[in-house]
């Protein structure tokens, strides 16, 4: 039965009386806070499958660039003032795969640093041919 209040009642459990309490409406505050919680909540993961998905596909893209330098190689000498960017640009390899993936292959290949730095004039560099 409810009470004064209009929101107990009386249950029987094995013979005896027990009040019991209905629980009360949620107030529109919380329902907006859950919907608040539930929209970040789904931002966060939509930007972690955004990422997950960007750095996969970076993957193999540059899978993809590594597949396409050749395997053969042709010795290079170094002119006065060059880096590995400029040998990489004049590297027969170049016009199947992209400059960076030359870069990177004669970085490896010569064991040289992926940078701007003028290397040694006179030196013989193996490059993707």
């Amino acid at each position: 039965m409810a009470g004064a209040d209009g929101r107990s009642l009386r249950v029987s459990v094995g013979g005896r009386s027990a009040p019991r309490v209905l629980p009360r409406a949620v107030p529109a505050a919380r329902y907006r806070l859950r919907r608040a919680v539930a929209a970040v909540a789904l931002a966060v993961v939509s930007a972690a499958v955004v990422v997950g998905l960007g750095l996969v596909a970076g993957a193999a893209g540059e899978a993809h660039a590594r597949a396409a330098v050749p395997s053969g190689t042709a010795l290079v000498t170094v002119q006065p003032g060059e880096s590995v960017w400029e040998v990489a640009r004049r590297a027969p390899a170049v016009g199947t795969a992209g400059t960076d993936a030359v870069v990177e292959r004669i970085a490896a290949d010569n064991r040289l640093p992926v940078d701007a730095a003028p290397l040694p004039a006179g030196l013989v560099l193996r490059v993707p041919a």
